[in-house]
């Protein structure tokens, strides 16, 4: 597939290499603190799983209701209890973890479609806004998992650096890989150890990654997706926890906890098809598909390494979801 056909498919395409603010960027200007971006896998049965709705006011006055909208219109059904600065609201039940009726009542919604929808909390007394986003994998989905810092990025430092200088700090052809994945059906999510609120928090992240990052050559750009974060409030608890490799459990973990949302066995391969660098993607739910280097596809651990870091997909196979 040429990058003219896969830009047909996905809106990630543009010759232009200046920086141009969307809706990220007034999410972070809007933004009362921060609130990491809700999966909803349809399962085989027609039910609906979530993960956690994990949101944070970075400063309160006193304990409120919050009020949550989805694509503009309220969820009647419940609502969430901020009691404490940095601290997560909770459902009625004292957790994260949507309630049934919640569920629910989504399903019963025509405006929650496949992909991208927008999420709203709002503490109505206060005026008190944080903007984040409900992606919705129907039956069957294939997923593909990517690290951001060091995997997208060009190395960590790099990437922390991108967020506060706009600029686009990342792997040649990693933009287009991802596209292609898009156009073909796969569903992806970028798994990331950065905090949840700060400078190199969820917000700033997901800014950098669907408006600034871009491939400077072929002018693709990272398709949307879900961005998860850590549940750190303060960058120098991320750092720590970083430097002491508490990070890849995490990960781990959050993996494991995708791969049971979605009622599957975990089938979950990591690979590099950059030779020599750290694995690219973990593909998870399915087998993942296969790719190429310029010198051909090599396992993770292979200890073959090159300069010639080009990556073309144009062998994986198109991805048909099963009803």
């Amino acid at each position: 597939m040429t990058a003219t056909s896969a830009a047909s498919h996905c809106c990630c395409y543009g010759t232009s290499s200046s920086f141009a603010p969307t809706a990220y960027t007034d999410a972070v200007k809007m933004n009362a603190g921060s609130a990491l971006d809700v999966v909803l896998i349809e399962r085989s049965d027609g039910q609906l799983q979530s993960s956690d709705w994990l949101l944070v006011f970075d400063r309160l006055s006193h304990p409120f209701k919050v009020h949550i909208h989805v694509n503009g219109r309220e969820i009647s059904s419940c609502r969430m209890n901020a009691s404490a600065p940095s601290q997560p609201a909770t459902f009625e039940a004292g957790s994260c973890a949507p309630p049934a009726e919640l569920l629910t009542e989504l399903m019963s919604r025509s405006e929650v479609r496949p992909g991208k929808n927008e999420l709203r909390y709002t503490v109505v007394e206060s005026g008190q806004t944080v903007r984040a986003w409900l992606y919705l994998w129907p039956k069957q989905s294939r997923v593909v998992v990517f690290d951001v810092d060091g995997t997208v990025t060009l190395n960590d430092l790099v990437g922390q650096l991108g967020n506060v200088l706009n600029v686009s700090f990342v792997h040649k052809g990693v933009c287009e890989l991802l596209c292609q994945l898009d156009a073909r059906g796969y569903q992806l999510l970028f798994l990331t150890s950065r905090t949840l609120l700060g400078p190199a928090g969820i917000d700033r992240t997901r800014r950098y990654l669907f408006e600034v990052a871009h491939d400077a050559e072929s002018g693709f750009r990272l398709p949307e997706a879900a961005v998860c974060t850590t549940r750190h409030t303060s960058t120098i608890t991320a750092l720590a926890h970083e430097l002491g490799g508490a990070s890849g459990a995490y990960k781990t973990n959050a993996l494991k906890s995708l791969v049971s949302l979605a009622g599957r066995q975990q089938n979950t391969q990591a690979c590099s098809p950059i030779p020599g660098r750290r694995p690219l993607l973990i593909s998870c739910l399915h087998p993942p598909p296969s790719f190429q280097t310029h010198q051909g596809w090599r396992p993770a651990h292979s200890p073959a390494h090159s300069t010639r870091c080009s990556l073309r997909a144009s062998n994986v196979a198109p991805h048909t979801p099963h009803a």
